[in-house]
């Protein structure tokens, strides 16, 4: 089964609807608010992350100058949205150990167990993850999440990185085994630097620990949370409040932020487009010089041009962003996880933005707010 085939197969339009259809959409979110006292005091830690600095970078003066063309709006169409192109896990789900993938075409966390977890296989069989020992995550004093990062998985969707008390644990998804690092702390963030490095850190703290798989050994970073490696080794950090800083020594400065979500998320980033986690303007994330109304207004997905912080896409979700995920590519289009409650139940709308055009094609429906995007749609 190649599930990339789905987005050739969609037969359900894109989704792009007019305002007032967005207006009525939103309204129906509103009234059936899933943010939870715990996923609103993570959203708030997760504005409150401190900046991460690059070596040798040097701040722009002034805003970046605004955008010379209009500002493409995708306005979410939800009921649109509500297609699944895969069954929905089953707690019947085979042993991933005894029925291990080639890789892994999603992985999503088990909405009854925080510690557990389902892999979709490029067979389109959902396994239940079998690894003892897990335990949620603490992202501070009281509140747990779910092992599943978006971030968990590495470049060839094979390996699963998990973050723990005092550690890191990888999971092999072709045989099942896992083997754990030990970590200083407790991260609560994971994400591949590259085949044989990860990094793990606290989701609140600007700078990492970089894991080599190798040999068990642990260094400081100068990445954290809001940084992204690439696929040709340079890295952009895009944190909560500041401009965007390239491994290079640029600074771009933007009306854009990337201040939204549950933690920090590292940035999309390809052919000169930046995708982020736009939060409106507040205290604590000031909007530099004259953005756009949209985004002066209201909270959602955005893309800016990676040379001059300009927006060109904005996907609004109103202030029901807190779980939405940044998760991957499938060709040329970001794939985004959009989260919202569905008969009293989280669910996350996984689907590809094409934000040159204004439309969004949707994949999955799954039963949680934490996804991982594999390489098999």
């Amino acid at each position: 089964m190649n599930l990339r085939e789905l987005i050739d197969e969609v037969d359900v339009p894109a989704t792009r609807v007019a305002e007032g259809t967005w207006e009525r959409a939103r309204g129906r979110v509103r009234r059936r608010r899933w943010v939870t006292a715990g996923a609103a005091g993570l959203a708030v830690a997760a504005v409150a992350v401190a900046a991460s600095v690059l070596p040798g970078s040097e701040r722009a003066d002034g805003p970046a100058d605004p955008p010379s063309t209009e500002m493409v709006i995708t306005p979410p169409d939800w009921d649109a949205l509500a297609v699944n192109r895969v069954r929905a896990p089953s707690p019947d789900a085979e042993p991933l150990s005894e029925n291990p993938v080639r890789h892994a075409a999603l992985v999503v966390a088990d909405p009854d167990d925080e510690a557990g977890a389902y892999v979709l296989g490029d067979d389109g069989d959902w396994r239940h993850l079998d690894v003892d020992g897990l335990v949620p995550v603490g992202v501070d004093e009281v509140f747990t999440t779910p092992v599943v990062r978006a971030t968990g998985l590495d470049d060839g969707a094979t390996r699963l990185a998990i973050p723990q008390p005092g550690g890191l644990v990888v999971v092999d998804l072709t045989s099942g085994d896992a083997e754990r690092y030990d970590v200083p702390g407790s991260p609560s963030y994971v994400s591949w630097l590259d085949d044989s490095h990860v990094l793990v850190a606290d989701g609140r703290a600007p700078t990492g620990t970089v894991v080599d798989l190798a040999d068990g050994s642990t260094a400081r970073s100068p990445y954290g949370p809001s940084t992204r490696v690439l696929a040709d080794g340079s890295a952009l950090t895009w944190d909560g409040r500041g401009p965007l800083e390239w491994s290079d020594g640029r600074i771009v400065t933007t009306p854009a932020n990337n201040a939204a979500g549950y933690y920090p998320q590292p940035p999309l980033a390809r052919d000169g487009v930046v995708i982020g986690q736009h939060q409106r303007n507040s205290v604590r994330n000031p909007t530099p010089g004259n953005p756009p109304a949209a985004l002066s207004e209201g909270s959602g997905l955005v893309a800016v041009d990676g040379d001059t912080g300009a927006p060109v896409a904005f996907l609004p979700l109103g202030d029901d962003i807190a779980a939405t995920s940044l998760l991957g590519w499938a060709g040329d289009l970001p794939v985004v996880g959009l989260v919202g409650l569905e008969d009293d139940v989280l669910q996350t709308r996984v689907a590809t933005w094409d934000y040159t055009s204004g439309e969004l094609y949707p994949l999955a429906v799954l039963p949680s707010s934490w996804v991982a995007w594999g390489v098999g749609l």
